[in-house]
Protein backbone atom coordinates (compact mmCIF):
# COMPACT_ATOMS: atom_id res chain seq x y z
CA UNK A 1 0.00 0.00 0.00
CA UNK A 2 1.01 3.39 -0.73
CA UNK A 3 -0.01 7.09 0.47
CA UNK A 4 -0.02 10.05 -1.24
CA UNK A 5 -0.06 13.02 -0.38
CA UNK A 6 -0.08 12.13 3.33
CA UNK A 7 -1.93 14.23 5.63
CA UNK A 8 -3.32 14.25 9.15
CA UNK A 9 -6.76 12.23 8.62
CA UNK A 10 -3.84 9.27 7.63
CA UNK A 11 -2.35 8.76 10.85
CA UNK A 12 -3.61 6.10 13.19
CA UNK A 13 -2.33 1.98 13.72
CA UNK A 14 -2.63 0.32 10.30
CA UNK A 15 -2.81 -3.81 10.59
CA UNK A 16 -1.62 -6.39 7.89
CA UNK A 17 -2.69 -9.83 8.17
CA UNK A 18 -1.01 -12.53 5.81
CA UNK A 19 -2.37 -16.13 5.42
CA UNK A 20 -1.87 -18.90 2.77
CA UNK A 21 -4.11 -21.18 4.58
CA UNK A 22 -2.19 -23.20 6.26
CA UNK A 23 -1.94 -22.32 9.94
CA UNK A 24 -3.11 -19.04 11.65
CA UNK A 25 -2.47 -15.80 9.97
CA UNK A 26 -0.29 -13.76 10.92
CA UNK A 27 -0.67 -9.99 11.83
CA UNK A 28 1.32 -6.93 12.27
CA UNK A 29 0.63 -3.46 13.12
CA UNK A 30 2.55 0.17 12.44
CA UNK A 31 1.49 3.41 14.05
CA UNK A 32 1.52 6.17 11.70
CA UNK A 33 2.59 9.85 13.03
CA UNK A 34 2.22 12.23 10.22
CA UNK A 35 4.07 15.71 11.44
CA UNK A 36 1.64 18.75 10.28
CA UNK A 37 0.53 22.33 10.36
CA UNK A 38 -2.17 23.11 12.97
CA UNK A 39 -5.88 22.22 11.47
CA UNK A 40 -9.01 22.40 13.15
CA UNK A 41 -8.65 25.94 14.72
CA UNK A 42 -11.53 27.17 17.26
CA UNK A 43 -11.89 30.20 18.95
CA UNK A 44 -14.67 30.47 21.53
CA UNK A 45 -15.22 33.15 24.06
CA UNK A 46 -16.95 32.37 27.86
CA UNK A 47 -19.88 34.95 27.24
CA UNK A 48 -23.23 33.61 25.83
CA UNK A 49 -23.71 34.80 22.13
CA UNK A 50 -20.51 36.31 22.25
CA UNK A 51 -22.28 39.62 24.00
CA UNK A 52 -20.84 40.72 27.19
CA UNK A 53 -21.39 43.36 29.49
CA UNK A 54 -19.42 46.41 30.70
CA UNK A 55 -16.84 45.61 33.50
CA UNK A 56 -17.43 42.30 33.25
CA UNK A 57 -14.78 39.40 32.64
CA UNK A 58 -14.54 37.71 29.65
CA UNK A 59 -12.23 34.88 28.35
CA UNK A 60 -11.03 34.07 25.00
CA UNK A 61 -9.69 30.56 24.07
CA UNK A 62 -8.44 29.06 20.89
CA UNK A 63 -7.69 25.92 20.58
CA UNK A 64 -6.41 23.89 17.41
CA UNK A 65 -4.76 20.06 16.26
CA UNK A 66 -0.85 19.77 15.76
CA UNK A 67 1.91 17.64 15.63
CA UNK A 68 4.17 18.24 16.90
CA UNK A 69 2.61 20.64 19.25
CA UNK A 70 1.52 24.17 18.96
CA UNK A 71 3.87 26.24 19.87
CA UNK A 72 2.46 30.02 19.58
CA UNK A 73 -0.79 31.45 19.55
CA UNK A 74 -1.16 35.19 17.61
CA UNK A 75 -4.98 36.83 18.52
CA UNK A 76 -5.71 39.81 16.73
CA UNK A 77 -8.18 42.32 17.28
CA UNK A 78 -9.96 44.04 14.18
CA UNK A 79 -6.23 43.62 12.72
CA UNK A 80 -3.93 44.61 15.35
CA UNK A 81 -2.10 41.60 17.33
CA UNK A 82 -2.88 42.17 21.06
CA UNK A 83 -1.64 38.55 22.03
CA UNK A 84 1.44 36.36 21.70
CA UNK A 85 0.40 33.21 24.22
CA UNK A 86 1.55 29.61 24.07
CA UNK A 87 -1.53 28.77 25.84
CA UNK A 88 -4.32 30.38 23.39
CA UNK A 89 -6.05 32.33 25.99
CA UNK A 90 -6.55 36.10 26.31
CA UNK A 91 -8.17 36.91 29.42
CA UNK A 92 -9.91 40.19 29.39
CA UNK A 93 -10.29 41.43 33.25
CA UNK A 94 -12.33 44.52 32.88
CA UNK A 95 -14.07 45.04 29.79
CA UNK A 96 -14.94 48.41 27.89
CA UNK A 97 -16.38 49.16 24.94
CA UNK A 98 -13.25 49.44 22.92
CA UNK A 99 -12.87 45.10 23.82
CA UNK A 100 -15.74 44.92 21.07
CA UNK A 101 -14.29 43.85 17.94
CA UNK A 102 -13.23 40.90 15.30
CA UNK A 103 -10.75 38.54 17.12
CA UNK A 104 -8.95 36.16 14.77
CA UNK A 105 -6.47 33.53 16.18
CA UNK A 106 -3.91 32.27 14.45
CA UNK A 107 -1.91 28.88 15.59
CA UNK A 108 1.60 28.35 15.00
CA UNK A 109 3.86 25.08 15.61
CA UNK A 110 7.48 24.20 14.20
CA UNK A 111 5.91 23.79 10.46
CA UNK A 112 4.32 27.16 10.23
CA UNK A 113 1.27 28.74 9.98
CA UNK A 114 -2.03 27.19 10.62
CA UNK A 115 -5.71 27.22 9.90
CA UNK A 116 -6.84 30.57 11.22
CA UNK A 117 -10.36 31.37 13.41
CA UNK A 118 -12.47 34.34 14.14
CA UNK A 119 -15.05 35.52 16.50
CA UNK A 120 -16.86 38.90 16.55
CA UNK A 121 -17.32 39.89 20.31
CA UNK A 122 -19.52 42.94 21.58
CA UNK A 123 -20.41 44.26 25.14
CA UNK A 124 -22.96 45.91 26.52
CA UNK A 125 -23.81 47.75 29.75
CA UNK A 126 -26.41 46.03 32.17
CA UNK A 127 -29.66 46.70 31.33
CA UNK A 128 -30.25 50.21 32.46
CA UNK A 129 -27.00 51.44 32.03
CA UNK A 130 -25.95 54.20 29.36
CA UNK A 131 -22.98 54.41 27.23
CA UNK A 132 -23.51 57.80 25.99
CA UNK A 133 -23.94 60.54 28.96
CA UNK A 134 -25.19 64.32 28.41
CA UNK A 135 -26.12 66.69 30.77
CA UNK A 136 -29.30 66.49 31.05
CA UNK A 137 -31.79 69.89 30.64
CA UNK A 138 -34.88 69.75 32.73
CA UNK A 139 -36.76 70.90 29.94
CA UNK A 140 -41.99 65.77 23.34
CA UNK A 141 -44.10 68.67 24.96
CA UNK A 142 -41.71 70.98 26.65
CA UNK A 143 -38.69 68.89 25.94
CA UNK A 144 -35.52 69.19 24.08
CA UNK A 145 -33.92 67.21 21.65
CA UNK A 146 -32.03 64.13 22.97
CA UNK A 147 -28.30 62.91 22.11
CA UNK A 148 -27.68 60.33 19.59
CA UNK A 149 -27.65 57.01 22.27
CA UNK A 150 -28.59 58.98 24.88
CA UNK A 151 -32.11 56.68 25.42
CA UNK A 152 -30.58 53.57 23.93
CA UNK A 153 -34.06 51.05 25.13
CA UNK A 154 -36.11 53.31 23.09
CA UNK A 155 -37.55 51.83 19.92
CA UNK A 156 -39.42 53.43 17.32
CA UNK A 157 -42.25 51.63 15.77
CA UNK A 158 -43.70 51.97 12.14
CA UNK A 159 -46.60 50.26 10.41
CA UNK A 160 -48.11 49.76 6.94
CA UNK A 161 -50.60 47.74 5.35
CA UNK A 162 -53.26 48.33 2.51
CA UNK A 163 -55.39 50.60 4.51
CA UNK A 164 -52.92 52.39 7.00
CA UNK A 165 -49.24 53.78 6.36
CA UNK A 166 -47.36 55.18 9.67
CA UNK A 167 -43.75 55.85 9.36
CA UNK A 168 -43.73 56.58 12.86
CA UNK A 169 -47.17 55.20 15.11
CA UNK A 170 -45.65 54.66 18.31
CA UNK A 171 -42.46 54.41 20.64
CA UNK A 172 -41.70 51.44 22.79
CA UNK A 173 -38.71 50.25 25.13
CA UNK A 174 -36.32 46.89 24.63
CA UNK A 175 -36.76 44.55 27.61
CA UNK A 176 -33.70 42.09 26.03
CA UNK A 177 -32.83 40.98 22.62
CA UNK A 178 -36.56 39.49 21.59
CA UNK A 179 -38.59 41.30 23.31
CA UNK A 180 -39.82 44.73 23.36
CA UNK A 181 -42.79 46.30 25.69
CA UNK A 182 -45.30 48.90 24.09
CA UNK A 183 -48.70 50.21 25.01
CA UNK A 184 -52.10 47.58 23.69
CA UNK A 185 -53.43 50.38 21.90
CA UNK A 186 -50.54 51.01 19.24
CA UNK A 187 -51.18 47.21 18.02
CA UNK A 188 -54.75 47.31 17.73
CA UNK A 189 -56.98 49.10 14.39
CA UNK A 190 -60.18 48.68 13.87
CA UNK A 191 -61.14 46.19 17.06
CA UNK A 192 -58.07 43.81 15.94
CA UNK A 193 -54.86 43.47 16.60
CA UNK A 194 -52.72 44.59 13.82
CA UNK A 195 -50.83 42.33 11.33
CA UNK A 196 -47.40 41.88 12.96
CA UNK A 197 -45.30 40.85 10.09
CA UNK A 198 -46.37 44.88 9.06
CA UNK A 199 -44.87 46.44 11.67
CA UNK A 200 -41.21 48.19 11.33
CA UNK A 201 -38.94 48.42 14.54
CA UNK A 202 -36.24 50.53 14.44
CA UNK A 203 -33.48 50.54 17.52
CA UNK A 204 -30.73 53.13 17.76
CA UNK A 205 -32.81 55.77 15.87
CA UNK A 206 -32.40 59.27 16.43
CA UNK A 207 -33.43 61.31 13.32
CA UNK A 208 -36.04 59.35 11.69
CA UNK A 209 -35.68 59.55 7.74
CA UNK A 210 -32.19 59.65 7.77
CA UNK A 211 -29.74 56.80 8.14
CA UNK A 212 -27.43 57.66 10.43
CA UNK A 213 -25.53 54.54 10.69
CA UNK A 214 -26.64 53.40 14.48
CA UNK A 215 -29.98 51.73 13.33
CA UNK A 216 -31.24 48.22 12.85
CA UNK A 217 -34.19 47.45 11.89
CA UNK A 218 -36.19 43.85 13.67
CA UNK A 219 -39.16 42.16 12.25
CA UNK A 220 -41.83 41.21 14.75
CA UNK A 221 -43.09 37.79 14.85
CA UNK A 222 -46.08 37.47 17.32
CA UNK A 223 -48.12 40.34 19.69
CA UNK A 224 -49.16 39.67 23.27
CA UNK A 225 -51.64 41.98 24.20
CA UNK A 226 -52.74 41.92 27.92
CA UNK A 227 -56.27 39.94 28.10
CA UNK A 228 -58.20 42.60 29.87
CA UNK A 229 -56.85 45.52 27.69
CA UNK A 230 -60.09 47.73 27.34
CA UNK A 231 -59.72 50.20 24.30
CA UNK A 232 -62.61 52.17 25.44
CA UNK A 233 -61.03 53.30 28.73
CA UNK A 234 -57.31 52.11 27.72
CA UNK A 235 -57.17 49.73 31.23
CA UNK A 236 -54.37 47.29 31.23
CA UNK A 237 -52.63 49.37 27.99
CA UNK A 238 -49.97 46.73 27.43
CA UNK A 239 -48.59 44.98 24.54
CA UNK A 240 -45.38 42.81 24.31
CA UNK A 241 -43.85 42.30 20.51
CA UNK A 242 -41.81 39.05 20.42
CA UNK A 243 -38.94 39.65 17.31
CA UNK A 244 -37.91 37.24 14.31
CA UNK A 245 -34.26 37.96 15.03
CA UNK A 246 -32.43 38.82 17.60
CA UNK A 247 -31.23 43.25 18.40
CA UNK A 248 -27.68 43.24 18.33
CA UNK A 249 -26.87 45.59 21.67
CA UNK A 250 -24.13 48.43 21.53
CA UNK A 251 -23.09 51.60 22.75
CA UNK A 252 -26.30 52.55 21.44
CA UNK A 253 -28.88 49.76 21.67
CA UNK A 254 -29.40 48.28 24.99
CA UNK A 255 -32.11 47.10 27.29
CA UNK A 256 -34.03 49.06 30.09
CA UNK A 257 -34.58 47.06 33.27
CA UNK A 258 -37.82 46.33 35.20
CA UNK A 259 -38.01 47.67 38.62
CA UNK A 260 -38.27 44.79 41.64
CA UNK A 261 -39.54 47.77 43.79
CA UNK A 262 -41.07 50.89 43.21
CA UNK A 263 -40.06 54.48 43.29
CA UNK A 264 -41.79 57.69 45.55
CA UNK A 265 -43.70 59.98 44.31
CA UNK A 266 -41.72 62.89 43.16
CA UNK A 267 -39.02 61.14 41.61
CA UNK A 268 -37.87 62.70 38.29
CA UNK A 269 -37.89 61.07 35.90
CA UNK A 270 -38.07 60.77 31.61
CA UNK A 271 -40.42 60.46 28.95
CA UNK A 272 -39.09 59.89 25.41
CA UNK A 273 -39.90 59.53 22.41
CA UNK A 274 -40.79 61.51 18.51
CA UNK A 275 -44.39 62.41 19.22
CA UNK A 276 -45.75 65.81 18.86
CA UNK A 277 -44.92 68.96 20.17
CA UNK A 278 -48.37 69.91 20.21
CA UNK A 279 -52.15 68.63 19.68
CA UNK A 280 -51.78 70.57 16.06
CA UNK A 281 -47.77 69.61 15.25
CA UNK A 282 -46.81 67.02 13.00
CA UNK A 283 -44.58 63.87 14.90
CA UNK A 284 -40.73 65.38 15.78
CA UNK A 285 -38.38 64.16 13.61
CA UNK A 286 -35.27 63.96 16.03
CA UNK A 287 -36.15 62.33 19.29
CA UNK A 288 -37.13 64.39 21.99
CA UNK A 289 -36.96 63.76 26.02
CA UNK A 290 -38.11 65.54 28.73
CA UNK A 291 -38.12 65.39 32.53
CA UNK A 292 -41.32 65.08 34.94
CA UNK A 293 -42.20 63.88 38.83
CA UNK A 294 -44.27 60.96 39.56
CA UNK A 295 -47.60 62.29 40.50
CA UNK A 296 -49.24 60.61 43.23
CA UNK A 297 -51.82 58.05 42.87
CA UNK A 298 -55.02 59.65 44.32
CA UNK A 299 -54.17 63.39 43.08
CA UNK A 300 -54.17 61.75 39.56
CA UNK A 301 -57.32 59.51 40.17
CA UNK A 302 -58.92 62.94 41.46
CA UNK A 303 -57.83 65.36 38.62
CA UNK A 304 -59.21 62.91 35.69
CA UNK A 305 -62.22 61.75 37.56
CA UNK A 306 -64.51 63.22 35.08
CA UNK A 307 -62.71 62.00 32.38
CA UNK A 308 -61.23 58.62 32.39
CA UNK A 309 -60.95 56.36 35.75
CA UNK A 310 -57.15 56.05 36.23
CA UNK A 311 -56.88 52.66 38.23
CA UNK A 312 -54.25 50.97 39.99
CA UNK A 313 -52.68 49.50 37.03
CA UNK A 314 -52.05 52.82 36.20
CA UNK A 315 -49.14 55.20 37.08
CA UNK A 316 -48.88 58.42 36.71
CA UNK A 317 -46.23 61.61 35.85
CA UNK A 318 -46.10 65.54 35.23
CA UNK A 319 -46.75 68.32 37.37
CA UNK A 320 -50.42 69.78 37.67
CA UNK A 321 -50.48 73.32 35.43
CA UNK A 322 -47.13 72.30 34.00
CA UNK A 323 -47.53 72.15 29.84
CA UNK A 324 -44.36 69.31 29.88
CA UNK A 325 -44.17 65.72 28.98
CA UNK A 326 -45.65 63.43 26.20
CA UNK A 327 -47.98 63.68 23.39
CA UNK A 328 -49.92 61.92 20.36
CA UNK A 329 -46.81 59.38 19.09
CA UNK A 330 -45.20 58.86 21.95
CA UNK A 331 -47.64 56.06 22.81
CA UNK A 332 -46.12 53.29 23.23
CA UNK A 333 -42.62 54.79 24.66
CA UNK A 334 -41.23 54.27 28.35
CA UNK A 335 -41.19 56.17 31.29
CA UNK A 336 -37.76 55.85 32.94
CA UNK A 337 -36.56 56.70 35.91
CA UNK A 338 -32.91 56.47 37.52
CA UNK A 339 -31.94 54.50 40.89
CA UNK A 340 -27.91 54.21 42.14
CA UNK A 341 -26.47 54.59 37.99
CA UNK A 342 -29.38 52.42 36.34
CA UNK A 343 -32.23 52.92 34.45
CA UNK A 344 -35.66 51.35 35.31
CA UNK A 345 -38.98 51.25 33.04
CA UNK A 346 -41.38 52.42 35.34
CA UNK A 347 -44.55 53.33 33.03
CA UNK A 348 -45.48 52.67 29.06
CA UNK A 349 -47.28 55.96 27.75
CA UNK A 350 -50.97 55.65 27.59
CA UNK A 351 -53.01 58.57 27.71
CA UNK A 352 -53.44 62.04 28.84
CA UNK A 353 -56.48 64.34 28.36
CA UNK A 354 -56.61 65.03 24.72
CA UNK A 355 -53.80 62.60 24.14
CA UNK A 356 -51.40 65.56 24.94
CA UNK A 357 -50.00 67.21 28.09
CA UNK A 358 -49.89 70.58 26.68
CA UNK A 359 -52.97 71.40 28.99
CA UNK A 360 -51.23 71.44 32.61
CA UNK A 361 -52.47 68.20 32.69
CA UNK A 362 -50.39 65.17 33.68
CA UNK A 363 -49.64 62.02 31.69
CA UNK A 364 -51.04 58.63 32.27
CA UNK A 365 -48.76 55.37 31.86
CA UNK A 366 -49.68 51.82 32.00
CA UNK A 367 -48.15 50.59 35.42
CA UNK A 368 -44.66 48.49 34.43
CA UNK A 369 -43.81 48.00 37.93
CA UNK A 370 -47.54 46.36 38.45
CA UNK A 371 -47.07 44.75 35.23
CA UNK A 372 -43.69 43.25 35.62
CA UNK A 373 -45.19 39.53 36.46
CA UNK A 374 -47.23 39.67 32.94
CA UNK A 375 -44.27 40.12 31.10
CA UNK A 376 -41.70 38.17 32.94
CA UNK A 377 -44.85 35.12 32.32
CA UNK A 378 -45.34 36.35 28.76
CA UNK A 379 -41.78 36.35 27.65
CA UNK A 380 -40.99 33.21 29.97
CA UNK A 381 -43.80 30.63 28.25
CA UNK A 382 -42.72 32.20 24.57
CA UNK A 383 -39.10 31.16 24.36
Amino acid sequence: MVLQNVGHNDEGTYICTAENGVGLPDTAAAVLTVLHKPFGTRLVASIPDNIGVINASVILRCTADANPPITIYKIYQNGSLISNSSSGILNITRAIAEHAGLYVCVPYNVYGRGKSASLNVSFVGACGVKRVYVSWSPQIVGGVAAVPGEWPWQVQLGYFDDIESYPHICGGAILDHYWVVTAAHCVRSRGRIRVPANFNVTVGEHERGVLEGREETVSVEKIFVHENFNASNLQNDIALLKLKGPILFNAYVSPICLTNSDFPTNTSCYVTGWGQPGPLAPSQKILHETTIPLLDHGVCKTHFRKVNPVTSTMRCAGKLGQSQGSCKGDSGGPLACEREGRWFLLGVTSWSEGGCMDQGDPGVFADAFYFKSWMEEVMKNNP
